[in-house]
């Protein structure tokens, strides 16, 4: 469901503790992690990330369908004390947590909702405190070597004689300028290489990809001016030839959903991924839905 892991500290059936009693011991205790629960025989999936004891964002599978954030927070509601399925706690690291809600945005869980009162646990990314600097040690005094009394030494006096008068030099004589050197013109510079046409997938985002890059990937840049789609391509075009990447990867911000774009190197494809409302648009679809519409918010990474 989310696609980091950790490592897997317990592991209960439903009926001998419910979801419940886990999440509230966890929350309790200011843990970070995952807390799932597996239902195989219902087709249930859910996927809680929890940061210091804070309910920080939730996924989950219910009757074949995706719910993510306060909608998955209903989900869950409906769970708390059923006695099937297996639940597993993992211990993940805050990094990955955040990786994982920067894939999927719509999964925060960012106000107040029925399962936090019932649960008792505050929402949101809690922020991280950074630990404090050492205390700086001022550097010793400067000690000044001695500056030794300056001498005082007699000026002589030069006995001023009567210059005699300097012989005359004949007139230079006219030379010859040198044979004036022709600059040759400097090269012209090398025409830009042009670029094969990019072609957009038909396909969603491949999610070990999308994991792959943001982990290993480079910020490369923010841009607050909201832009068109084909302004986007350009952009994406530009960085291309700049510098030569084997992936891109930009997230954006539409109205009411959130903009995945991948571009990969070796298929010379883009794969559009548009979340909306609890729904995934990609491909050609998803062209048409960004269309004369300005897209806000744009953070490009990019892989070497």
């Amino acid at each position: 469901m989310f696609l980091g892991s950790g490592t897997l500290i317990e592991t209960v059936e439903a009926r001998v503790k419910s979801l419940e009693r886990v999440l509230k011991d966890y929350i309790a205790k200011k843990f970070t992690g995952y807390v799932v629960l597996r239902n195989d025989v219902q087709g249930i999936y859910i996927s809680i990330a929890i940061v210091e004891g804070h309910l920080a964002a939730c996924r989950s599978i219910e009757s074949g369908r995706m719910y993510e954030g306060v909608e998955c927070c209903r989900i869950v509601m409906n769970h708390l004390y059923e006695p099937e399925g297996v639940i597993e706690v993992q211990d993940v690291p805050y990094n990955l947590i955040i990786l994982d809600t920067t894939i999927f945005p719509l999964s925060k869980v960012e106000r107040s909702t029925t399962l936090s009162s019932v649960l008792g646990a505050e929402v949101g990314m809690p922020r991280v405190v950074a630990p404090p600097s050492p205390p700086v040690t001022p550097p010793p005094p400067a000690i000044m070597p001695a500056i030794p009394p300056i001498r005082k030494e007699e000026v002589k006096v030069e006995e001023i004689g009567v210059e005699k008068p300097k012989e005359e030099l004949p007139p230079p004589q006219p030379t010859t300028p040198p044979p004036s050197v022709v600059v040759p013109p400097p090269p012209a510079p090398p025409a830009p290489e042009k670029l094969a046409e990019i072609s957009i997938s038909k396909e969603c985002i491949d999610p070990v990809t999308l994991y792959m890059v943001i982990k290993s990937g480079q910020l490369l840049e923010s841009l607050t001016t909201p832009l068109l789609f084909k302004e986007l391509i350009e952009k994406v075009r530009n960085i291309i030839n700049e510098k030569k990447p084997g992936y891109i990867y930009l997230s954006s911000e539409l109205e009411k959903a959130t903009l995945k774009l991948i571009y990969d190197s070796q298929s010379n494809n883009i794969s559009i991924e548009i979340e909306k409302e609890g729904a995934t648009i990609c491909g050609d679809n998803a062209r048409k839905e960004l269309e004369n519409k300005l897209i806000s918010n744009i953070k490009i990474w990019y892989v070497v």
